[in-house]
């Protein structure tokens, strides 16, 4: 489907499950349950030991920027030494499987800024959390370039201090937590992940849903991602073409979609009738 076909209906569609779609949650599991995020192979490095977070841009095929790294005295080609503490070192994602799920609860404020409530939650205990901004190369509209902002990320309802407080494109943060645990969450402001698709129609806006990556290790791994907005239209998830696709259903206070591990790296975005709103 184009861009133009998904824009083309102005009334709300009915919900569409897609063909790769996991069974719903139950009300009861769905703050019991964790988060997706879509890291790749990127190499990342955390200087541990007091706290101290190294946010590494990446380069074209998602790894580290070389020049960056070197100025910064980082080398990360070589395995840094662990420093003394309840933290350590680590030169890149885990890898292999890890049991671990998602969920991505968002709201769109009068002024356009997307406020995420974000979990992640596993059947071991996390270590390391790795976060990145997803961005959307699409066609028109469908360009999303957001920044995170007063990302506030808890253990135990403890706030984690060494994690970024906000993020941007290109970079991937490394988080070590000095407490592993099997849950941990994170809030945030998103900036840029709102875009109005024609101004010829006054009151409609694209936004995306799932900004923040967010993940234990280098494996993709399921997520709900859910909008909680009286004027959601419908969803829809963009692959690696920005070709949307309808997905998604609603329960009548939100419109959500399941994403399985298999499916990858999706960016999910709603159509939302933002028509006479307040601040």
């Amino acid at each position: 489907m184009t861009l133009a076909a998904w824009l083309g209906g102005g009334a709300k569609s009915a919900a569409t499950v897609p063909s790769h779609r996991a069974d719903a949650p139950s009300e009861d599991q769905r703050w019991s349950r964790g988060v997706l995020a879509g890291i790749g192979g990127a190499l990342v490095l955390v200087v541990a030991g007091v706290g101290l977070l190294v946010v590494l841009p990446r380069d074209g095929e998602g790894r580290p920027d070389q020049a960056v790294a070197a100025e910064s005295g980082t080398d990360t080609t070589q395995p840094q030494p662990s420093a003394p503490g309840p933290t350590t070192g680590t030169t890149g994602p885990t890898t292999g499987t890890f049991n671990a799920t998602g969920q991505v609860h968002s709201r769109l404020t009068a002024q356009g800024v997307v406020i995420t409530d974000q979990l992640l939650q596993a059947a071991e205990d996390i270590s390391v959390v790795y976060l990145s901004v997803r961005t959307l190369d699409g066609e028109g509209s469908l360009a999303f370039t957001p920044s995170i902002n007063q990302l506030r990320m808890t253990v135990r309802g403890r706030r984690v201090s060494q994690a970024p407080v906000r993020l941007s494109p290109g970079e991937v943060a490394v988080v070590q937590l000095r407490e592993p645990a099997d849950t941990v969450r994170v809030r945030f402001h998103a900036r840029g992940q709102v875009k109005t698709p024609d101004p010829s129609v006054p009151g409609r806006a694209l936004v995306l849903l799932n900004g923040l990556d967010m993940r234990p290790s280098q494996s993709a791994i399921p997520q709900v991602v859910r909008l909680f907005d009286p004027g959601v239209l419908n969803l829809a998830c963009v692959i690696a073409d920005a070709t949307p696709i309808p997905c998604g259903e609603t329960d009548r206070r939100s419109w959500f979609v399941d994403l399985p591990g298999a499916a990858g790296d999706v960016a999910v975005v709603a159509q939302v009738d933002t028509a006479d709103r307040s601040g």
